[in-house]
């Protein structure tokens, strides 16, 4: 078979594997770059965590589980670390014992931990003199999301997939028992199937198919991601840490990669983003003193409108469309 994959991200790239492994001639368009969109700009956390319903959170736990099967001969992608959590007031302690208690229910691995244990598995993290309840999750870890696409692209190519880019596809429709596939300034072409794998342009390219796939804006504020990118400093931080103010994990050489989910959309000039996500990791990395930032990455989140993983065909049954909020977690599954 033919089959077209549109965008080359973490999931195009998962689909343009799989395919190419079952034989099929895989042909990816891809407008400006791989890992353009947003697995370009994701903070890689590998989890099913406050991830709800059930069927999401287990389909979740089911992503992290092809992950390790697919590190079993190498990785320089993933790392299976464990993540500390913890919370300082109110509001945080309740939305953790909430989660912790749900969890539980779940059968997933979840536990409460000491200051002296959370102490010993990173001493360069400081804990707050008001920090009560420490949670950890043995499980989880942290993927470096263009690293994960090199490899799951890189197999793909190998066996003989194709990559056109740049090539911006405008629209399909289902024509003569598969799919007509149109680019700007191009000839339309056919496929045999093609797999929709364009992130938050997911709605435009379904405009024209049944069922459309509604998608979150940009305009919405749920969309925005700011994460910012340290210089390596001498911090010891082996795995990410969840805070009320501050998310935190390394992302290679020495560097941290930071994430505060309130200033997504409160602080819009960059020189006060960095400023504050400085302090905040001064609060709780020893060694950040004199911590820089050597960038900051404005991402647009893939969010499905009503929060669920799309992935399965249309009506005709021969386009194909994966989207998704966890796509670096569930791109090798799907």
């Amino acid at each position: 078979m033919r089959i077209a994959v549109v965008g080359l991200g973490v999931l195009g790239a998962s689909a343009a594997r799989a395919l190419a492994r079952g034989g099929a001639r895989v042909t990816v368009f891809e407008r400006i770059a791989p890992g353009a969109g947003t697995s370009g700009t994701s903070y890689g956390w590998i989890n099913s965590h406050r991830k709800n319903p059930r069927g999401y959170h287990d389909l979740n736990v089911a992503g992290m589980a092809e992950h390790e099967r697919l590190r079993e001969n190498e990785c320089d992608w993933y790392v299976r670390s464990g993540l500390l959590e913890w919370a300082t007031d109110d509001a945080s302690r309740e939305r953790l014992n909430a989660n912790v208690g749900q969890l539980g229910e779940y059968g997933y691995p979840v536990e409460r931990i000491t200051r002296a244990r959370a102490a010993g598995l990173a001493s360069d993290v400081l804990i707050p003199s008001d920090v009560t309840d420490l949670v950890w999750y043995p499980s989880e870890g942290y993927a470096l999301p263009v690293a994960l696409l090199a490899r799951l692209w890189g197999e793909a190519r190998d066996l003989g997939a194709e990559l056109r880019c740049p090539a911006e596809v405008v629209a399909v429709e289902p024509a003569d028992g598969g799919v007509r596939v149109h680019r700007a300034n191009a000839e339309p072409e056919r496929f045999d199937r093609v797999v929709l794998a364009v992130g938050r342009w997911t709605q435009q390219l379904t405009e024209a198919i049944e069922p459309t796939v509604p998608m979150v804006g940009p305009e919405d504020p749920a969309s925005p991601g700011l994460l910012a990118y340290t210089a390596p400093l001498p911090a010891r931080i082996p795995f990410p840490v969840i805070t009320p103010t501050l998310n935190f994990r390394p992302d290679g050489a020495g560097r941290l990669l930071l994430h505060a989910l309130d200033l997504d959309q409160r602080l819009k000039a960059e020189e006060q983003f960095v400023d504050e996500v400085l302090n905040r990791l001064r609060a709780v990395v020893r060694g950040a003193e004199h911590a820089r930032i050597d960038r900051v990455n404005l991402g647009l989140r893939s969010l499905p409108a009503d929060g669920h993983t799309v992935a399965g065909p249309d009506t005709s049954g021969y386009i194909y469309v994966l989207a998704t909020h966890s796509g670096v977690t569930l791109g090798p599954l799907l």
